[in-house]
This record gives C-alpha cells, structure tokens and sequence, in this order.
C-alpha cells in the first residue's frame, strides 16, 4: 500500500511538471521538449464499456507524462480540431490538427478486441465462478516531419480472477447497443432502463456532416452531463453512452431524464427515458466505465491497464535517448528526480534449469521481485567504455520475468508464461 501510494504522488508530481513544460514550450513557439499529440482510440472491440477509447487514451497519455514525455492535452487538439472544421477520423486531418500544435509525434491508437471468458454457476444477476479478460491494443506513431516513426506497436493485455462473487460481465459486455439506435434520425434503445444500466444513443444523419454533442438533462431542463462531441459524417451513425452518472461523476436518482443532440448553436433533435429503479444500483455500469474506482477494481480494468502500460513501454523504450535528454533538462529538475529512467541490461544467458540471468545485479538497484520486460531489439547502440546501453529499435516483445535471485552485476530470473529469451536481449524494469 505503500508503494502504490508514493508511486501516485511521483506520477501526479511529474505530470504536474511536465505539464507546466509543455504549456511553456507551446507558448515559445515549441523550441523545448519533444511535444506529442495522442489521439482518441478508435474503439473497434464491439464490447459495450463506456469512454473505451477516450479513456484508454487518457492512460496511455498518463504513463507517457510520468515518464518525461511532453504530451498536448487532448482538448487543445478537439479544439483545434472544431476550429478548422476537420472531422478527426482521418489521419488527414488529426496531422494538420496535431501540425498545427507544434507536435513533433502524433499517436494514433486502436481498442483492437476485448473478450471476456467466464466458468460460472448462474445465481440470478450473480454468477459463482471465474473469468479471464482478453484486450488487444494498437498505436501507429506518425512523424510530422515525414521522418520514420519507432515506437507504435500492438500488446495483449490478459487478467484472470480466482472464483468469486461478480457481476457477470460477459453478458454486459456482449450486449451492443440495439441496431435500431441506428435506423435514423436521433434514437434511445428504449424508453426506460433500470438504474446502473448502461444506456445508448444513436444518431444517423442525414444532413451535412458537422460536429453534434450530445447532452443529458433531468425533465425540468436542468443540465446533467455532456457526453461529448462527436464528428457525424453525412450518411454515417455515431452512438454514444451513459453511465447514469453526472458531470460530477455522482450517479444520478430514479426519474424522467431527456437526451438533447445539438450543434453547439440549437438542438436538433431530443429523446425522453426513465431510469427505474432496479436491483443493479450503480455497479454494473461502473463497472463498464474506463476511468471510475470501480472499473479499476474489475478484471477488465486489469486487462486494459496491462495493455496500455506495454504500448507505453514500447514507445519509451524505442526512443529513450530523446526522452532522457529532455527529462534531463528540464527545470526545475523535480521531475527527473521523481521518475528515474528505467534500468536497462541485457540476457547474458538462459539456464539448463529455465532460468533466465541479466547482466544487472544489487549494485545497480536490482531486487528479488523486481519485473523486466524482455525486448527482441536491433541498432543496439552502447557506450564502448561503460557498456551501458545508449539506443535501440524495439523488434517485439518476448515477455517478462520476475527476478527470484541478486548477485553484486547479475540477476536471475523465471519466465511469466512461455517465451524465448535470447543471449543480447534488452531488459528493462518494470516500474511497480
């Protein structure tokens, strides 16, 4: 407990920092650190989980800034974005929207599948039993400069759960929003929903295309919550959903509620439901929200979590000359004290026994439980006097070990799952 709790004051101290970094380097015509747009996530899995790709996003994003990254607020590029009149789909227009906020990198990221696995005995809305969650993740990393671009890659992210009292998330998560929510014009899934229950709504224009909202109201008017802005081309449907919370993120009571679409100028169109009172409560679709304590707390968030921090590592790890420079210079120096960079060896050999020995032992801050991600890499650059390892490109990554022994300059470690370490393989911790 806590480690957690020192390793949240580092990341808010250091995005806190970096924060204040990139606001400066924007403002002086981005002379300073390398400056990075990331995009929503295009959100292909078909699961139904509120705020996928805006909040797997938002993680990526977290884990870039607490590793010295300079990442442009996403709101500035969906400002930008409105202003020019770009829709945002296309990499067309998040290119121009990203050149025009002086970004050096542009990211573009996809929620690719997100499976759910359960062996359970049905107890009603409850299920005994256990389940493991499956989520493929993807980022493409675009130089704005027109020069090649390392760091994009894919990651499987997988949690599984003992047998346990749960809500049975594989139903809820294969419930897509009814098709009719699509047949035209601006549509609910139905005119009243239990309370915690994931709510959709769809919009087919069939008008110009534009930027639509949508916003929900209690059925005096009073304003509840935004859902967001949405790129609606001519012809295509969006659809968005409601967590039954508020724009406080407090969940709301039984009673009349109204679903306004607009424009930013009037309303266009606007659907009436009930949410009733029901046995769920608020956990349900909690739970299904990227972003709430309790989607953290689920075998979802797990996955996600697990996917998300291998794309992260992936990025940093293919360009760590760029981010140790500017993490170096950055001033006031809090940050590079608050997040060291990560410690880097090599797979010196793997054991008869299965055992796989690094090349970094105590005297380099190695302990027993410590985490490496092992990484199939090639342009290996090191310093010819110390060894220490200065660049590399990221081929793949193998898997991971967990360190079970620590000698003064070596290390060894046992395989989480199975894979093939190489002798000259990179390792680089885990952060906890």
């Amino acid at each position: 407990m806590h480690r957690a709790r020192r390793a949240a004051l580092e990341l808010a101290l250091t995005l806190a920092v970096c924060g204040a970094l990139c606001t400066a380097a924007s403002a002086a015509s981005h002379p300073g650190p390398l400056r990075v747009v990331v995009a929503e996530f295009a959100d292909e899995s078909g699961a139904r989980v509120a705020n996928l790709g805006r909040g797997v996003a938002d993680k990526f994003t977290e884990l870039l800034g607490s590793q010295g990254v300079c990442v442009v607020a996403r709101g500035e590029l969906e400002a930008v974005l409105r202003d020019l009149s770009l829709g945002g789909a296309s990499v067309d227009d998040l290119t121009e929207a990203a050149r025009s906020l002086a970004a050096d990198l542009l990211i573009l990221g996809t929620v690719t599948s997100l499976n759910v696995q359960e062996a359970a005995l049905d107890l009603g809305i409850l299920r005994v039993g256990g389940a493991q969650v499956d989520v493929e993740l993807a980022t493409r990393v675009i130089d704005l400069e027109g020069n090649a671009a390392p760091g994009g890659g894919a990651a499987h992210g997988r949690a599984s759960g003992a047998p346990q009292i749960a809500l049975d998330l594989g139903v809820l998560l294969g419930r897509s929003p009814a098709a009719d929510i699509c047949g035209g014009g601006f549509r609910s899934e139905g005119s009243a929903i239990s309370e915690g229950q994931l709510l959709a709504l769809g919009y087919r224009n069939s008008s110009f295309s534009d930027w639509l909202a949508v916003e929900i109201v209690r059925a005096d008017g009073t304003f509840v919550r935004s859902l967001g802005w949405r790129f609606v081309s001519s012809g295509d449907c969006e659809t968005w959903l409601w967590n039954q919370r508020d724009a406080l993120g407090m969940p709301v009571s039984p009673g009349i509620y109204a679903a306004r679409l607009w424009n930013g100028d009037a309303t266009l169109a606007e659907v009436s439901f009930q949410v009733r009172p029901g046995l769920l409560g608020t956990a349900a679709a909690d739970a299904l929200t990227v972003g709430t304590d309790a989607f953290e707390g689920t075998l979802l968030g797990g996955a996600v979590n697990d996917a998300v921090l291998q794309l992260a590592n992936l990025f940093i790890a293919a360009q760590p000359l760029a981010i140790e420079a500017e993490a170096l210079a950055q001033e006031p120096r809090t940050a590079a004290a608050v997040l060291a960079m990560p410690l880097l060896g090599q797979v010196a050999s793997v054991l008869p026994d299965g055992r796989v020995a690094v090349n970094v032992g105590s005297l380099a801050g190695v302990s027993v439980g410590d985490a490496f991600e092992i990484l199939a890499v090639e342009d290996l650059v090191m310093d010819p006097a110390s060894l220490q390892i200065l660049s590399y490109q990221v081929v793949a990554q193998r898997g991971v070990i967990e360190i079970v022994e620590v000698r003064d300059r070596a290390s060894y470690g046992t395989r989480r799952g199975s894979f093939a370490p190489l002798p000259g393989d990179v390792a680089r911790r885990l952060e906890p």
